[in-house]
């Protein structure tokens, strides 16, 4: 089985031109108290007071938040937004730690399936809904 790596900016097109795609009622914050948040599916955003200290630049961000391949996976930041984001990681973070996010100005995350948000400039963690089973835990998937 052969498989097709494909481009975040194409992935977000996409999704802009999904039709179907229900619009009414995207999200749109003028104002988020700190520690407070929005979740999309199984990504929440949260905003912070302050980055943490020892977090590591990441020089090659991702708009996609979440791994993955399938289309829910797919939290994606405007492409038009990138610009005015700085992202970082932690040096060893863990399985439901995402990326944290330094923003100048707003910023919007797209989904296929979820409403899309639009954030006020601040910080946020990117943090992933858990599964617990037995035996493991793990990052839930969308």
């Amino acid at each position: 089985m052969e498989t097709k790596i494909v481009d975040t900016l194409e992935v977000m097109q996409k999704i802009e031109q999904q039709p179907g795609r229900d619009t009414v009622g995207d999200v749109k914050y003028k104002k988020m108290a700190v520690d407070s948040g929005h979740c999309q599916g199984d990504v929440a955003i949260i905003r912070r007071k302050k980055l943490p200290e020892g977090l590591v630049a990441m020089t090659k961000p991702n708009p996609q938040l979440a791994p993955g391949t399938d289309m829910g996976s797919h939290h994606i930041i405007a492409a038009k937004d990138m610009k005015h984001l700085s992202f970082f990681t932690s040096p060893r973070p863990g399985i439901t730690e995402g990326p944290w996010i330094k923003a100048t100005k707003a910023f919007t995350v797209t989904h296929p399936h979820h409403k899309h948000v639009t954030l006020p400039p601040g910080n946020y963690q990117v943090i992933y809904q858990r599964e617990q089973g037995l035996n493991e835990i793990r990052r839930a998937i969308d």
